[in-house]
């Protein structure tokens, strides 16, 4: 049975539509209430590896799946939400087939006739982040019914409560990644907490905002352990001493996103997470899982597999035609996976 259905929430309901243990990078999700429904952070990408920058065709497969399922989600949800402008997060208007599968045309479908609320562009980001944002306003300003920046601002809904974050770091403080909003949904004495790329989370004000309510179900972006080599300062200790806390105090926990981009790491991390907070009464009984675990489908760790992929599943001729095309060309370009 998913665990998603076995959650102690009966009136607030979450369905995760993709993360990368469901194959490609994302943490899109729906949230609906009696009040409302929330599409969260409607993007998915896929991305470079060191050995093999082009995704295998399993991935693109994905990709496109998930973006269909994003679409017909959006058709049933009145309102946005949007955490920070990486690309696995939104769909921008722009045309990208190499990693994120968006076009003009898609995201008229996706943005038309919504309420949107935004990571401000006004304080706490980056100017890559900020000239994103204003874009994203722009260009999507006569599709949107209203535009909100969310930052620091409670909204309610009939009897359901929407907190959005003051930004908190995209990981460590002072990172060069910018910061994220994250966003908790009460209904009563219900609470779910949405917090995208806070990789891990690594900063105590970020699990401070967490914690403020007693948190039914939390889905969280872990450590980015596929780049553990290069990211000799991260706080990956850190990381596993606030995911304790969290543990102990959250009864479901989903962790996904840059920490399943190795899928081994990933594992190790949990288990060792789970036996460090053991001897706490309050760990008893309580779960981590991954996005597909809680969905109860299959895992799917296609990026940290590519490179078997490419060894085992050569794509076909004219895939490779695809990925021989000048740059410009083949960003505008589908790739054939069919």
């Amino acid at each position: 049975m998913p665990v998603e259905q076995c959650m102690a929430l009966d009136q607030i309901k979450v369905e995760i539509l993709g993360a990368e243990s469901m194959g490609v990078r994302s943490m899109c999700c729906t949230v609906t209430t009696p009040d409302i429904s929330f599409l969260m952070d409607p993007g998915c990408s896929l991305g470079p590896r060191k050995g093999n920058e082009i995704p295998h065709p399993l991935e693109y497969k994905k990709l496109h799946e998930l973006t269909d399922r994003i679409l017909s989600s959006a058709s049933r949800c009145g309102r946005i939400f949007i955490s920070h402008y990486h690309h696995d997060h939104y769909k921008p208007r722009m045309a990208d087939e190499l990693y994120v599968h968006t076009s003009n045309a898609l995201t008229s479908d996706l943005y038309r006739g919504k309420e949107i609320y935004i990571k401000s562009p006004g304080h706490h980001i980056g100017r890559n982040q900020e000239a994103r944002c204003r874009y994203f306003k722009q260009s999507v300003s006569r599709l949107a019914s209203t535009i909100h920046d969310a930052d620091f601002r409670r909204f309610e809904f009939g009897g359901t409560t929407v907190d959005f974050s003051h930004p908190v770091p995209h990981g460590e403080p002072g990172t060069k990644l910018g910061h994220v909003i994250m966003a908790r949904v009460s209904v009563e004495d219900e609470h779910f907490v949405f917090a995208p790329d806070v990789q891990g989370p690594v900063v105590e004000d970020t699990a401070k905002f967490i914690l403020d309510t007693p948190v039914d179900v939390l889905f969280v972006g872990g450590p980015p352990f596929y780049l553990e080599e290069g990211l000799k300062s991260f706080p990956f200790d850190e990381a596993r001493r606030l995911m304790v806390k969290l543990h102990e105090h959250i009864p479901l926990i989903v962790l996904d996103h840059h920490c399943c981009r190795d899928q081994a790491s990933y594992n190790s991390y949990v288990k060792a997470t789970r036996a460090e907070a053991k001897g706490s009464a309050a760990a008893r009984g309580h779960v981590i899982t991954s996005a597909a675990g809680f969905m109860g489908t299959e895992l799917a760790f296609l990026e940290s597999s590519r490179d078997r992929f490419y060894a085992e599943c050569p794509p076909s001729a004219d895939f490779v035609q695809w990925m021989n095309l000048a740059p410009g060309k083949r960003n505008q370009t589908l790739p054939p996976v069919e």
